[in-house]
Formats: C-alpha cells, sequence, structure tokens
C-alpha cells in the first residue's frame, strides 16, 4: 500500500462522514459539497506528482527495501539504547504534564477514573500561570515535547515497519512506553490531540505495510479488522474525553449553523449515531463546512475576488485580508479548527496551494522509494499535512511537529549532502 492510497482512503472516510454530518445536522450536504469538491482536488494534485515520480518496483529494488529499513533499525544508536529512552520518554512526559496542567502522571490516571474535567483544570493552569506567553523558561519542555514526539513516530516507523523479524517482547514493551508517556499529555489537557495522531500513526504503518518489500494491491482482511478495531478504540477514547469535557445535552451545537437536528434523517433513524456523528464533526467536518463557505460565499462573489484568488496574494490585492475574519463575519467559527487549506490558499493563492500539493505528492513517491525510517518519517509528515489541508491543526499548528518536521528536512538535506549516511545519527566516515 502507498501513501497515495492511504490518503484515498482517509478522503473516502472523511467524505462518507460529511454525508452522515447532514443527514444528522442543520447543515445540508450542499453546504459542505464545495469543500469536498476541493478536497479531491487537492487529492487529485497529489496523485499526479505522485504518479510522475520515479518508482521503484523490480526485485532490486524490493531487496533494497528490506536491507534498508533492517539495517537502519539495527544500527540505530535510539533502538540500541531503548531502555535509557524509554525512561528518557517517561521523564519528558512527567515534565511536560506537570509544567502545561499542573498535573501528574498518577493524578491524571485518578482524575481521568473520576470523570474530572480535566480540561477545565488545564485551562485554568494555562492562564493563572501564563503559558501562553513565550519565555526562556519555556524553552526546555517545547524541546521536551518535540523529544518524546519524535521518538515515538521514529520507533514505531523503525520498529513496526520491519519487514523480516517481528517485534521482540523489549521492543514491545518500549513501544508501549512511549505510546503511554505521549497518550497520558493528551488526556491530561482534556483534549483528543493526541489520540487522533497516534491513531493517524498507527492507521499509516498498517495501510504501508508491504509484504517481502512489494507493495501490495489490496489490503488484506486481517489488517481491515485491525483498521476498524483501532478506529472504535479511537471513537471511544475520543467519546470518554469528550464527554467528561462536554457533558451530553439534548442538543449538541457545533456553531450557529452547524447543530444537532432531532428531525434529520438519520436523527430519526438512529439518534444515538447520529448523536455522536455531530460530536465527531466538530473535529473532521467543520473545516470543510468552513471551506465551503469560503468558496461558495467569498471567492465566487465577484470576478475580481475569484481571478485573485487563484494566484499567490491574489486575495489580498481584491480586498480579501484577513480572510479569515472575511469567513468568520459570515459564519460562526467558535473554537473549531481552521483548515490549513484556508491558510495556504490566503498567501499561495488557489493555483500555488495545487504546486505545493503536487510537489508534496510527488516527494512522497521518493521518500517511499528511499524506505530508510527518516525518509518514511517524511511520508508519514506529509500524509499528516494532506489530512490537515481539509481539517486543520495538526502539523503547522503544533510546535513539536514544526520542529519534526525542521528536523526530518534536516537529515535528509545532511543526507543529499553526504554528510549522515542512511542511519540517523550515522556519521560517514
Amino acid at each position: 500500500m502507498e501513501a497515495i492510497k492511504a490518503i484515498k482512503y482517509i478522503y473516502l472516510c472523511l467524505t462518507v462522514l460529511a454525508v452522515l454530518v447532514a443527514a444528522s445536522t442543520t447543515l445540508s450536504l450542499w453546504d459542505l459539497l464545495p469543500g469536498i469538491c476541493l478536497m479531491w482536488t487537492l487529492y487529485l494534485s497529489f496523485a499526479f506528482g505522485n504518479q510522475i515520480a520515479k518508482r521503484t518496483n523490480s526485485l532490486a529494488g524490493n531487496l533494497l527495501y528490506i536491507a534498508q529499513i533492517e539495517g537502519t533499525s539495527s544500527k540505530s544508536f535510539i533502538f540500541k539504547h531503548k531502555f535509557i529512552f524509554g525512561c528518557l520518554a517517561l521523564c519528558f512526559s512527567y515534565a511536560i504534564t506537570y509544567f502545561y496542567t499542573g498535573q501528574t502522571i498518577l493524578s491524571t490516571i485518578q482524575n481521568t477514573l473520576k470523570g474530572v474535567n480535566l480540561y477545565s483544570l488545564y485551562q485554568t493552569h494555562y492562564r493563572e500561570h501564563n503559558i501562553v506567553v513565550f519565555s526562556i523558561n519555556k524553552l526546555p519542555f517545547i524541546f521536551m515535547n518535540f523529544g518524546l514526539d519524535f521518538l515515538l513516530i521514529y520507533s514505531y516507523i523503525g520498529i513496526l515497519n520491519k519487514k523480516i523479524s517481528k517485534p521482540t517482547i523489549q521492543e514491545i514493551i518500549y513501544l508501549t512506553t512511549l505510546a503511554f508517556s505521549f497518550l497520558i499529555f493528551g488526556f491530561a489537557r482534556g483534549t483528543n490531540f493526541e489520540v487522533f495522531e497516534f491513531t493517524l500513526l498507527i492507521l499509516f504503518l498498517m495501510l504501508l505495510k508491504k509484504k517481502n518489500g512489494s507493495t501490495m494491491k489490496k489490503i488484506p482482511i486481517k489488517t481491515i479488522i485491525l483498521i476498524a478495531l483501532t478506529c472504535v478504540l479511537a471513537v471511544a477514547a475520543f467519546y470518554v474525553v469528550i464527554s467528561i469535557r462536554m457533558p451530553a445535552k439534548p442538543y449538541y451545537t457545533v456553531s450557529q449553523e452547524m447543530c444537532y437536528d432531532p428531525n434529520d434523517i438519520l436523527s430519526r433513524l438512529l439518534p444515538d449515531l447520529a448523536y455522536m456523528i455531530t460530536r465527531l464533526s466538530q473535529y473532521f467536518t467543520f473545516g470543510i463546512f468552513y471551506t465551503s463557505t469560503f468558496i461558495s460565499k467569498v471567492w465566487i462573489s465577484s470576478p475580481i475576488v475569484f481571478m485573485g484568488g487563484a494566484f499567490p496574494f491574489g486575495l489580498n490585492l481584491a480586498g480579501i485580508t484577513p480572510v479569515t475574519s472575511t469567513i468568520n463575519q459570515i459564519i460562526d467559527q467558535s473554537s473549531n479548527w481552521i483548515p490549513d487549506v484556508i491558510g495556504f490558499w490566503s498567501s499561495l493563492g488557489l493555483m500555488g496551494e495545487l504546486v505545493l500539493v503536487f510537489f508534496l505528492g510527488n516527494m512522497s513517491k521518493k521518500l517511499e522509494n528511499k524506505s530508510d525510517i527518516v525518509s518514511m518519517m517524511g511520508v508519514y509528515l506529509i500524509t499528516l499535512q494532506m489530512f490537515s489541508f481539509p481539517i486543520g491543526n495538526f502539523l503547522i499548528v503544533s510546535s513539536a511537529n514544526k520542529l519534526i518536521t525542521v528536523t526530518v528536512i534536516g537529515i535528509l538535506v545532511l543526507r543529499k549532502l553526504s554528510i549522515l549516511k542512511d542511519g540517523l545519527l550515522c556519521r560517514k566516515k
């Protein structure tokens, strides 16, 4: 399975969810259709860039794939000292959890089991200690958060993407420690961001799994079952956190325009499912609605804005600045995420954004052909960004993910210059 197919399945799921949202809320399918069409336009641009990149399907290429992924796993400094880095992850998790939320790992577990609203405690601690303001004292915790996230992504790709040997008991314990350290921070904040990101990483590894170095044409039944189970567990975790944070109400409101409608089709047939869909839509469908509003109410509102929106900085010249303020005068954003597609569109224009996505598709295929751990981290980050275009907040908003992106790009550049070997931190002699 290639990254392009993983993105296709992600976009299919988002499309199905949008249709279900239209059958559960006050929105109609027409309110979401422009955003859905733009999402698939981005996919086509990504697929075109992916398609023209040089492919490596030969026997020699497959053997090289196995040698690279197995070789970097065996000689990596991190994997040679799993116990140390596992303990380091726990220390990082404890430190950032206490700094950002005022909770310890133990108190987080206890309060979660008691049903305490940890999000409210997190927001109170954040305001009282003025953590939102950048300071030198904050830097160590930013880098610890980065270190924890980097260890998680690097280790999961390096260990679970191995093709010859299965994970050992020590590796399973190490990966479990990393997952716990990563997720407990999200629970301490009372948010679902870490749950979503970890789920996407697991799904990414499942969909990109190769057999004997060859790309799978179809997803095996076993993988489909595991994907379904992972999604169910992720939704269950989401529902636990969101239920504690926002107790159930008769009419759940995502924004003034996007509310649970008890008289809609799905709401009448399966009210519990419709209510859960409405809650999920706050994270995974509002961005599509936001984009649709921009397209239907702003971009095609006049020929000047339409032409300006096609080119870099054209919206500024057309007087639509900032774009988000213009949209927020039309609909209620509330506390929902702004999709990345709007941010890039406002500066690059639609044509520039399509070129960027084309480049990401082309780079994704080239990195897949290399197949070492850092290259596959690059593919994962590209997949994360493609997920963020219609949704928002998964890559360019997170400081840790920004630092990981810069680090991966830096390693790939140094490797291109023959300063680093394929194994992370293995210098060329």
